[in-house]
């Protein structure tokens, strides 16, 4: 691929992830960089897409929140396992995640309030997984200690490096003594992150998690207004 070749492509992904963070997919924004087929130009890809930012927020308005959920997501993925599992070399990933710090640190302090407000909501998702009493319940304290009341994104992506790196779970999946997998009906889009890499649960936990994450009534509720059928009759399409 030369040099054009490789710009057009970060171009592209830059594109698509501002799209998915403008539709509130920011989860699926951030795993973009996982999925891709091309890894080395993942610093182009960061680069472009910080560039692109500024005429984004202009003509997306009130999307600044979802925009800094998004690249915390995406620097939750370099300092995770994530990369490690997407085989991206560790040269990129340490270049890559230089760039998106460097980036950020401009923006949040442009947009500070907002910027600390995505931090605080996805702390407090992870801490609200059975009631705080799980790992990722522990690690959200475990941050919380570390940021000490500086919750701009570029401090809780350092300090989730920092509390997923010495984990027992992290370091015995690294060593290959066994594989991980949650048993809770949510909790995994940060234990994924230390390499867990498995999850399955039973009726009653998954009925749970409705009571912990009043987002997923709000989702279930839109999906099934979208479908009249479910609607009119929808004990017969309960599943």
């Amino acid at each position: 691929m030369n040099t054009d070749e490789r710009e057009e492509s970060a171009r592209i992904s830059a594109h698509h992830i501002l799209k998915q963070t403008a539709n509130g997919q920011t989860l699926a924004a951030a795993d973009h960089i996982l999925v891709r087929e091309q890894k080395e130009d993942l610093p182009v890809v960061i680069q472009t897409l910080l560039n692109e930012i500024p005429e984004f927020v202009e003509n997306h308005s009130g999307v600044e929140k979802n925009l800094f959920t998004a690249l915390i997501r995406i620097g939750l993925n370099l300092v995770g396992r994530d990369v490690q599992v997407a085989q991206i070399p560790k040269e990129i990933v340490e270049k890559t995640e230089k760039i998106l710090k460097e980036g950020l640190r401009p923006l949040q302090n442009s947009y500070d309030e907002l910027s600390s407000i995505a931090t605080d909501e996805l702390l407090a998702d992870m801490w609200s997984v059975n009631g705080g009493d799980s790992l990722p319940g522990y690690m959200a304290e475990s941050i919380r200690k570390i940021l000490s009341g500086d919750h701009k994104p570029t401090a809780f992506i350092e300090a989730f490096g920092q509390v997923a790196q010495r984990t027992i779970y992290r370091k015995m999946i690294e060593e290959t003594y066994c594989k991980f997998g949650n048993d809770y009906a949510r909790g995994l889009e940060t234990l994924r992150h230390l390499g867990f890499s498995q999850v399955s649960t039973n009726p009653v936990l998954a009925a749970k998690a409705f009571d912990e994450d009043p987002d997923l009534v709000r989702k279930l509720t839109g999906e099934t207004s979208r479908t009249v059928v479910s609607e009119q009759n929808p004990r017969a399409h309960a599943d």
